[in-house]
């Protein structure tokens, strides 16, 4: 593009929130006018993304990840500078309403309009709709809980064989997490037939994901574990 301003009329930026400010300038000076959209309450732009953008080969351990604070998003700075914030305020997104509820009154102060869930309970008697919470007295030892580990396996298995016509995903606190439970569906998927059949059915299905908070953003699947 040419170094000059006002090549566009508008520009919007979406999902600012996970936009670092030096990745959002060179289209900013360039255009007329900005909308920037995006939820502060969402995962800034964590740190690994400034390793990703720079020429450095280094690996970033989860303690580096851990340590160093998230830096500033688009989206922040555009709260400081700019004027004419707008909040949406109705919640559509959620299938049930319980997906939502405990964001709404941790981060939201209950300002969001939430429609509650006309059906509690699935097709499926043995499971209820919407979030379910199980506590685990797992070992959490250098990035890796492998207790809960084996019960999330076991409770993925579970759902292959109930809800064959779903679709699911594990989605993990770190990538050491995520990588220790794709690894043992490799290798499940050679001698268990119902995690074989689930993951070589042909149908319309999202993919079957097993992935990290911050490469599972913004993806949907009908079951999550």
């Amino acid at each position: 593009l040419q170094r000059r301003r006002e090549q566009f009329d508008i520009l919007i930026i979406d999902e600012a929130s996970q936009l670092p400010p030096e990745r959002a300038f060179p289209s900013i000076v360039r255009a007329k006018q900005i909308v920037i959209v995006g939820d502060n309450k969402q995962l800034p732009p964590p740190p690994f993304f400034r390793m990703h953008y720079s020429d450095s080969g280094d690996e970033y351990s989860d303690d580096d990840y851990a340590n160093e604070a998230p830096y500033e998003s688009i989206l922040d700075m555009a709260r400081t500078r700019l004027g004419n914030e707008r909040t949406l305020r109705w919640h559509y997104r959620s299938r049930h309403h319980t997906l939502i509820e405990y964001s709404n009154f941790k981060f939201y102060n209950q300002r969001l309009l939430v429609f509650p869930s006309p059906q509690l309970k699935s097709d499926h008697s043995e499971i209820d709709k919407g979030l379910k919470i199980e506590y685990l007295h797992g070992n959490y030892n250098q990035g890796l809980n492998s207790e809960e580990a084996k019960v999330v396996i076991d409770k993925a298995i579970s759902y292959m064989k109930n809800f064959k016509n779903e679709s699911l995903a594990i989605v993990c606190i770190n990538k050491k997490q995520a990588d220790f439970i794709h690894e043992e569906f490799n290798q499940l998927s050679a001698t268990n037939k119902i995690v074989k059949d689930f993951l070589e059915q042909e149908n319309e299905l999202e993919p079957f994901n097993v992935a990290n908070l911050e490469n599972f953003q913004g993806m949907e699947r009908d079951n999550i574990i």
